[in-house]
């Protein structure tokens, strides 16, 4: 049944974009496709290595494409993608080999309306990643990714831009009440103010509200807003940000909430090399409070931050409260414009100690070394190697035992192909 489906589905996807190529020779249409398998070998990602523990080693695959109509007054973008582990299907009898699961989903689909040169209003499923990504950000590792089902407001008067989107979840079409899982957003609204004050200094405003309901059987809603700014300068041969959020309001055990995020980082840019240090520090809480001093990262890049073996994505459950200070530095070499090597050591610690956590802050040292390889238009192979070294504390509050040293090695490549680009301008 849900092959047949997803025949239809797919028929009707590209029945709808013939229509569109028809009523392109005005216009613009793209057809994009990205194929992006991963081997991965797991020995202690996003969990420490306990003795007797055997390496998981798996393939996982995305298979993305990504349709885009373009004109004056329209944009419509669909991008449909499978995402797959191979060999994960139990009934399967294609050339005698056990296949893979279906997994067929949209990824994208939205029309961006435009009312004139400076405003347009963008419906549908799309993502939303600003600034570097720390509150708001697509999640690229992720072979799902990140899509958010979503209104954008976009205003883009000279030398500035104003978005301001929301976002309303339900699980069915029901026909009463608004029960959602208390653990995702059941609403959501942000508004962002950009400018570039030169070529090399922009500075951001995001100011973002989640809602989540205190339970699975309830309406209401309790707010956590972050208000807070984003500052990015690129004088050569220096570059840096700093992010700093402010959170509060009440989290959805209506608790208040008083938290804090900030994230600097300098680099300086040389032909070959390109050294880095940073610092990110979160709030956490103490023992015995009643205000909740946790930062959450919303819909934060994750993987992107504080470790590439992924320990810690939520930070109220992954530090037991306790808040994280990770201090890393960077260095990355290019040896041609092909090949780039970055490795990246961070020493992690808790920012606060409560009844939750080990009365030692220390937690560890991740050291992340990566190469990419370009492969001119068509993508680019990373190869990677990760490991961590834990403290007894974080070694208790992860419930692991033992010295088993915890790595992780993967192998990525990523297919850009442009499957098809026409642009006819108008005459005049």
């Amino acid at each position: 049944m849900w092959r047949c489906m997803k025949k239809k589905w797919l028929f009707s996807i590209l029945l709808m974009f013939i229509g569109l190529v028809r009523v392109t020779a005005q216009d613009e249409f793209r057809v994009d496709a990205e194929l992006r398998p991963r081997f991965e070998v797991r020995r202690g990602y996003q969990k420490l290595a306990e003795p007797g523990d055997a390496a998981s080693v798996l393939f996982s695959q995305r298979t993305r494409l990504k349709f885009n109509y373009l004109s004056e007054r329209l944009d419509i973008v669909v991008s449909p993608q499978d995402v797959r582990i191979w060999g994960d299907e139990e009934n399967a009898n294609t050339s005698g080999v056990t296949g893979n699961d279906a997994s067929l989903d949209l990824f994208e689909g939205y029309a961006d309306l435009k009312f004139s040169s400076t405003m347009s209003l963008a419906v549908g499923r799309m993502m939303l990643a600003y600034d570097n990504e720390w509150l708001l950000g697509r999640r690229n590792w992720n072979q799902n990714g990140i899509s958010s089902d979503a209104i954008l407001l976009k205003l883009n008067p000279s030398g500035w831009r104003f978005h301001l989107g929301w976002s309303w979840n339900s699980l069915t079409e029901t026909l009463k009440d608004n029960f959602y899982p208390q653990n995702r957003y059941k609403s959501m609204g942000f508004f962002w103010i950009n400018r570039y004050f030169s070529q090399d200094i922009a500075v951001s405003f995001l100011q973002l509200s989640t809602g989540q309901t205190p339970s699975d059987t309830t309406n209401k809603q309790y707010f956590r807003s972050t208000s807070g700014i984003y500052f990015k300068v690129n004088k050569l041969p220096w570059s840096g940000f700093l992010n700093f959020y402010y959170q509060y309001g009440r989290n959805n055990r209506n608790e208040k909430v008083s938290a804090l995020l900030c994230v600097a980082e300098a680099n300086y840019n040389t032909l070959h090399w390109r050294p880095a240090v940073g610092l990110v520090y979160t709030t956490g809480n103490r023992a015995n409070t009643s205000t909740d001093h946790v930062f959450d990262l919303a819909y934060s890049a994750r993987h992107n931050v504080l470790g590439n073996m992924d320990y810690f994505k939520n930070l109220t459950t992954d530090t037991h409260q306790g808040g994280l200070t990770d201090v890393y530095a960077r260095v990355e070499f290019m040896p041609s414009k092909s090949l780039k090597f970055s490795n990246t050591g961070h020493y992690f610690w808790l920012a606060q100690t409560n009844e939750l956590t080990p009365s030692q802050k220390k937690l560890g040292f991740e050291n992340d070394l990566v190469a990419t390889y370009n492969l001119r238009e068509m993508g680019n192979l990373e190869v990677g190697y990760l490991f961590f070294l834990p403290t007894q504390g974080f070694k208790e509050m992860q419930s692991v035992g033992g010295n088993t040293f915890s790595h992780f090695f993967y192998v990525q490549l990523t297919i850009f192909v442009k499957m098809f680009h026409s642009e006819n301008k108008k005459e005049g």
